[in-house]
């Protein structure tokens, strides 16, 4: 059965025109609630340090120097995010600040600025 556009046309407007109200109520028991509310837990980002390897006011400077870096560190995390009027590129969610001035230290010449700067970091990978 071949039906025309025309009617699924017509139909989409009548269905439109129609003022249909409903309402739904949601009950929950104790248990349910309490799970809800255990979840609503705002986490907040652990304190940490971060090495700085560079800021430019060109972000495809920071992030050709976040490609080299990675390649040479795929399994150290790199950020690249904007502080007013530069780019910045930090790597690294290191715990403790004696962690990331040893990383610091460790990095080859060719990243001659390795700041250790405090910052909100991730949970290390653990790989």
């Amino acid at each position: 059965m071949n039906v025309p556009p025309v009617f699924f046309f017509l139909v989409i407007m009548f269905v439109g025109k129609l003022n249909i109200k409903s309402q739904v109520t949601a009950t929950s028991t104790k248990d349910l609630q309490r799970l809800v509310d255990s979840n609503r837990v705002v986490k907040t980002p652990a304190q940490g340090y971060r090495v700085i390897l560079g800021f430019e006011s060109a972000k495809t400077s920071i992030d050709s120097l976040k490609h080299l870096f990675q390649l040479d560190n795929p399994k150290i995390e790199a950020y690249v995010f904007f502080e007013s009027p530069n780019f910045k590129l930090a790597v690294g969610d290191f715990r403790t600040e004696i962690e990331a001035q040893w990383f610091s230290k460790s990095l080859p010449p060719r990243y001659p600025l390795n700041l250790v700067q405090k910052m909100p970091i991730n949970l290390p990978r653990i790989d």
